[in-house]
C-alpha cells in the first residue's frame, strides 16, 4: 500500500497557527492594546509532541514555540542558562521575538544584607528558611538576566511579572541594554500596598532603552523617576496601572491648573483617547474643548441610561473619524438610538465613519443588521475579536490617516470635585471604589516627569 503523500509546507504552517489561537495561554489586561497572551506550559508540551507526525511538523513547530515564549518553572530557566554556559546548541532560543518571565524575585543586596546583618540567631534562621522557600518558586534576577542575555539579540517584545518588588539588577540593566530592537516592554510587580520599588534602577533600564515604542507599568507605587528629558525618544504607547493613592506620581492632579495645562499642552498632537465609560469619564470641560488632531476614541462601557448620546455635540467629537467599543455591551444601546425619531445626533459628528466593535469569541463575527443601520448615517461597520494599539495605526493609516501616537486615558476632572465624606474619592480625581486604577497614555512629547506621591 502506498503511503500517503505528506502535507505541504504551507498548510501544516496554517493548522499550527490555528491551534496556537485555540489553544489556552496567559489572560492579558482588556484596555490595554499592547498586552499580548502568551501559550501556557501544556500548550506548549502538546505543540512539542505533535513533533511526531511528520518531518515537516517537526521542522515547522519549532518557530512557533521559540518565537514566543513564557517562562515560569525556576528549574527550566536555570537548565537554559547551563545549556547556554555549557556552550549547547540552543540557536532556537537566538530566534526568540517575545519573552515572559514570571515570579522573577528582586531583592536589593544592599538591603538584604542589612536587614539580615541586623538579626538575632534565630531570627536569621526564620530569614534564610523564608528565603529558601521563595528560592523553590521564584527566579532570581540574575537567572533572570542570563535568560534575557542568552535570548535578547533578536527581542522585540520583553515581559517582566515579579514576585514582589519591582527592581533591576547591574546584569539585568545591561542585558536589557544591548536588546538593539526592544520594541515593547511590560513591567508587573504585586498590586499589595507597602511594597517598596526600586525606581532608581528603573529609571537606569529606561534611559538605556531608546528603541522602545510601548511600555506598560503595572505596580501599586512608585516614587519620582529622574529621567532625562529626551529619554525614550521614540515612546508611542504608555499604559500604567497603579493604586488609586498613587495617581499623583503620575499626574499632578492635587493641582487643578496644572491639570488643565497639562491637557491643554496635548490638545494639539493628542490623536487618541481611551476611557471606560462614555460619557461618564470625560469631564464635560474636556468635553468642549478642541481637540484638532484627535482621530480615535475607545471605551469599554457606555452608559445606556443616557437616552441620546448627545456627546457627540461635544467639540471634541467632532474630528473624531473612529470609535472602538465592545458589541455586547452595547449592540441593544446602539440599536435603539439609531432608529430613534430625530437621529442620534450623528450629523454632529460629521466625520465619524468607522464603528470598530470589539466581540467575544462566541459571537457572531459580523451584524448584518446594525451594519445596514449604520450604512444610512454613512458610517461602515468592523467587527474584530481584538485589537491591538498597532493595528489601530495600520487601520487608521489604510483611512489616508497617519496617527503618530495612540492612547491617551486617565480619567481624571480638571475642576475640583467638591468635599465628602468617602475615602475613596479625593479631591480633584474621579475615582471608583475599585482599588486600583487602569491608566494608558500615549503623547508626543518627549518630556514625561513622574512626581513624589
Amino acid at each position: 500500500m502506498a503511503s500517503s503523500r505528506p502535507l505541504p509546507v504551507e498548510i501544516v504552517e496554517n493548522i499550527i497557527s490555528f491551534l496556537c489561537i485555540s489553544y489556552p495561554s496567559t489572560t492579558t489586561e482588556p484596555l490595554n492594546g499592547a498586552d499580548q497572551s502568551f501559550l501556557t506550559h501544556s500548550s506548549i508540551v502538546q505543540l512539542l509532541q505533535l513533533r511526531l507526525l511528520a518531518r515537516s511538523w517537526a521542522a515547522a513547530i519549532p518557530q512557533f514555540v521559540y518565537g514566543s515564549l513564557s517562562l515560569a518553572t525556576p528549574n527550566f530557566n536555570r537548565y537554559v542558562v547551563n545549556m547556554w554556559m555549557n556552550c549547547l546548541n540552543v540557536s532556537n532560543l537566538t530566534n526568540l521575538r517575545r519573552l515572559c518571565l514570571s515570579e522573577v524575585l528582586y531583592i536589593p543586596a544592599s538591603k538584604a544584607t542589612g536587614y539580615h546583618m541586623a538579626l538575632s540567631d534565630e531570627s536569621s534562621d526564620q530569614f534564610e528558611y523564608e528565603y529558601s522557600r521563595w528560592e523553590r518558586n521564584c527566579i532570581f534576577i540574575l537567572d533572570a538576566a542570563d535568560i534575557v542575555s542568552l535570548c535578547g539579540s533578536r527581542l522585540v517584545h520583553l515581559k517582566l511579572v515579579f514576585a514582589r518588588s519591582v527592581g533591576f539588577s547591574d546584569s539585568m540593566v545591561v542585558a536589557i541594554k544591548r536588546i538593539r530592537n526592544l520594541k515593547t516592554f511590560s513591567i508587573e510587580g504585586t498590586m499589595i500596598g507597602g511594597i517598596v520599588n526600586d525606581s532608581k534602577s528603573l529609571s537606569a533600564v529606561l534611559q538605556n532603552s531608546p528603541s522602545l515604542e510601548s511600555l506598560s507599568l503595572r505596580l501599586a507605587a512608585l516614587r519620582r523617576l529622574n529621567l532625562d528629558p529626551d529619554f525614550l525618544p521614540n515612546l508611542r504607547h504608555l499604559w500604567i496601572k497603579c493604586h488609586r493613592y498613587n495617581l499623583d506620581a503620575y499626574i499632578p492632579t492635587g493641582r487643578p491648573e496644572q491639570s488643565r495645562m497639562l491637557l491643554m499642552a496635548l490638545r494639539n498632537t493628542l490623536e487618541g483617547l481611551t476611557v471606560d465609560t462614555i460619557p461618564d469619564d470625560l469631564p464635560r470641560r474636556l468635553g468642549i474643548e478642541a481637540f484638532p488632531k484627535l482621530r480615535i476614541v475607545r471605551c469599554k462601557y457606555i452608559n445606556t441610561l443616557r437616552d441620546h448620546p448627545v456627546w457627540f455635540e461635544w467639540s471634541l467629537f467632532h474630528t473624531i473619524e473612529v470609535l472602538i467599543v465592545n458589541y455586547c455591551s452595547s449592540r441593544a444601546y446602539w440599536e435603539d438610538v439609531l432608529l430613534t425619531p430625530g437621529g442620534p445626533h450623528l450629523k454632529e459628528a460629521n466625520k465619524l465613519k468607522h464603528f470598530i466593535f470589539i466581540i467575544a469569541s462566541d459571537e457572531p463575527i459580523e451584524d448584518h443588521e446594525l451594519t445596514e443601520v449604520f450604512k444610512t448615517y454613512g458610517i461602515q461597520c468592523h467587527f474584530r475579536s481584538g485589537i491591538t494599539h498597532t493595528e489601530v495605526l495600520c487601520r487608521q493609516e489604510k483611512w489616508q490617516t497617519i496617527v503618530r501616537l495612540l492612547t491617551w486615558s486617565k480619567i481624571f476632572s480638571i475642576e475640583a470635585i467638591p468635599e465628602v465624606h468617602n475615602k475613596n474619592v479625593r479631591k480633584n480625581v474621579e475615582l471608583t471604589s475599585d482599588e486600583v486604577r487602569s491608566t494608558n497614555y500615549t503623547f508626543k512629547v518627549r518630556r514625561f516627569k513622574v512626581e513624589d506621591y
